[in-house]
């Protein structure tokens, strides 16, 4: 899916109302065109791209007076693909799949919060990114089989012998054939779901090759490698299936674990606290969570759209 570099423009005059029909049509196909199946979008509640829109119009009809509806109802799917390009009371980060300059002969896909992205590649592999991820890859993807990756990211490759698969990270490439896998570059880990894959440091071409096998994972922790036995796959693959997992997590990483699960923007006092939560949520609300917390670490909150303030009451200070 290539990028027409115009449609910011014509974004950027749509909400300010100075749109000619023909401006109005190419913005609609545009969006037609998000919805193709080479991209699928799910939120935290794991509505797609087509059930977020239809909530998101049904949110802002109502604030219409008659004569706008007429007007606007014409172009419901471009007016809520509007919504979630910019991100604005609902949070909802949307961003597609684009082409960088002629000289890269690259394209990427970026994700952004509150929602996961699944991605089909071009030799049919499928890629689920995590918040604050993306992945980029060459015009000649099908003779090389690169992926660059930032943040977090499960793969679910198409064998193929002759052309191998490799995700580069962070100083980490992982080398496949076939098999399903996760990487996150910022913690350098490496967890393999199904089959086999081989990590090599990068820039270190002579240098060992270590090689992990379904139900192991991976990481690289100041240098030193080692290799562990998976004893709980919803700790790296629970994200995949909806689930939230802590464990001995810090109120720190806890609010910015739902920063970026919820797409929203969380004040507290998470900072003065030495608490540690574990346990595994899944399919619940922002709401439902916190007063599900509440059982383990008292606190109080209160959600005003996607702004939440949250006050831990019991933790010792640091």
């Amino acid at each position: 899916m290539k990028y027409d570099p115009n449609i910011q423009k014509l974004i950027t005059a749509a909400l300010r109302n100075k749109l000619s029909k023909k401006d109005w049509e190419t913005l609609n196909s545009w969006y037609d065109r998000q919805e193709s199946e080479s991209t699928f979008i799910e939120d935290h509640l794991r509505r797609t791209s087509p059930q977020v829109k239809k909530k998101l119009w049904a949110g802002i009809e109502g604030q219409l007076d008659r004569e706008r509806k007429r007007r606007i109802w014409v172009y419901t799917g471009i007016a809520a693909s509007l919504l979630m390009v910019i991100s604005c009371t609902m949070a909802f980060h949307f961003s597609s799949i684009k082409k960088n300059t002629p000289i890269e002969n690259t394209y990427s896909v970026e994700n952004g919060v509150g929602m996961k992205k699944k991605i089909r590649l071009p030799d049919g592999s499928r890629v689920t990114l995590f918040h604050n991820s993306s992945i980029s890859y060459g015009e000649r993807f099908g003779e090389n089989r690169n992926v660059k990756l930032k943040g977090k990211a499960f793969f679910e490759v198409v064998a193929d012998s002759i052309h191998p698969f490799q995700v580069i990270s962070d100083g980490l490439t992982t080398r496949v054939l076939g098999t399903s896998f996760q990487v996150e570059s910022h913690q350098k880990t490496v967890a393999v779901r199904s089959g086999k894959v081989q990590v090599r440091f990068e820039a270190e071409e002579s240098s060992e090759a270590y090689e992990i096998s379904a139900n192991q994972f991976f990481k690289n922790q100041k240098g030193k490698a080692s290799i562990n036995t998976i004893e709980n796959p919803s700790r790296y693959f629970g994200w995949l299936e909806g689930e939230l997992y802590f464990e001995n997590t810090s109120m720190l990483d806890l609010e910015q674990t739902l920063n970026d699960w919820y797409g929203v923007k969380i004040s507290s006092n998470a900072a003065d606290m030495s608490c540690k939560l574990s346990g595994t949520y899944r399919g619940q609300s922002l709401e439902d969570l916190l007063t599900a917390i509440q059982y383990s670490i008292p606190l109080t909150f209160q959600i005003n759209q996607n702004h939440v303030d949250i006050l831990f009451e019991t933790c010792a200070k640091e």
